[in-house]
């Protein structure tokens, strides 16, 4: 694991909780009109709260085809209660919600505004043709902030083979892992294949505590780690073959294999914010040449 702070892709400033108390209250009385809404005019309702209306026409696609009548019954029984129970709370949420938040239809239309921003930034990132990330670029943030890659765990980048202990093909197990070649590796995944052999093929990065949850190893091989290419252990059922490409301590900069991935969130992150930043000027540039923008005199 590596110690580092960053950012989110893209960060909505999360509205007040009684906002969103708010909002929901909102979407529940649109629910209230849509219900009292008949179908017809001649329609009688089949519930009332009030002046919210339950009709019948708004029943239809609750119960399956097929259905008996019994079980029919006591779906369309069980929503209405559920209905009328929810409009009776609404009544009284909606005075104390009103009561409690001061320009309330001001504030649910600014959050409105957010959600539909965060929505169409979403949609332009998913558009966003800089997607690439220069290995180069990689490099050159690794050097110049090494100093926040500091590892809070041992880590390793290693391949490994899980056998039986009276296993057949053992010893080219052994072989190929020591080998440790591209040709090798390949040939040992089909070998593995083949014997249905427990392995982690190619070689790859794991914090010391996740490899000694694969592997029983004690923290004390970790220095057997540092000094060799490949260690073997074993227990009472299994034979455990381990090639190591390299290691690095504890409270040492993380190699830059390891802290690649997070690099490269932390560039698509700046490439994101680059293109939206971009983007939202053109929309203002092409609004302002199309005339759809004025901005009036006044006096402050």
């Amino acid at each position: 694991m590596v110690l580092k702070i960053t950012r989110p892709l893209y960060h909505a400033t999360p509205a007040p909780a009684l906002v969103i108390k708010a909002l929901a209250l909102l979407l529940c009385v649109a629910g209230c009109r849509f219900f009292s809404s008949p179908g017809s005019a001649e329609e009688a309702p089949v519930a009332r709260v009030q002046n919210a209306y339950l009709y019948r026409s708004q029943l239809q696609g609750l119960v399956n085809p097929g259905t008996n009548p019994q079980d029919s019954a006591a779906t369309v029984n069980n929503y209405i209660n559920s209905w009328v129970r929810r409009q009776a709370m609404l009544l009284n949420a909606g005075k104390d919600i009103t009561a409690a938040i001061p320009n309330l239809e001001q504030q649910l239309q600014d959050y409105r505004e957010s959600i539909l921003l965060h929505t169409f930034e979403q949609q332009l990132l998913q558009q966003n043709p800089d997607t690439l990330i220069n290995p180069a670029e990689t490099e050159a943030y690794y050097q110049q902030n090494k100093d926040n890659f500091v590892l809070d765990a041992n880590v390793v980048k290693a391949a490994y083979v899980i056998t039986g202990n009276k296993a057949e093909k053992q010893d080219s197990v052994r072989l190929l892992l020591k080998k440790n070649t591209p040709d090798a590796l390949q040939t040992l995944l089909q070998l593995c294949n083949r014997q249905t052999f427990t392995h982690a093929l190619p070689a790859r990065w794991y914090a010391w505590p996740e490899l000694q949850q694969q592997i029983p190893l004690d923290d004390s091989d970790f220095a057997a780690f540092l000094q060799n290419h490949f260690f073997q252990t074993h227990d009472a059922v299994y034979t455990y073959y381990i090639s190591i490409d390299t290691a690095a301590k504890q409270g040492s900069a993380a190699p830059l294999g390891y802290c690649k991935p997070q690099i490269e969130k932390i560039i698509a992150h700046k490439q994101n914010l680059r293109y939206l930043e971009n983007t939202r000027k053109q929309i203002y540039e092409d609004a302002l040449n199309k005339g759809i923008i004025e901005i009036y005199q006044h006096n402050p």
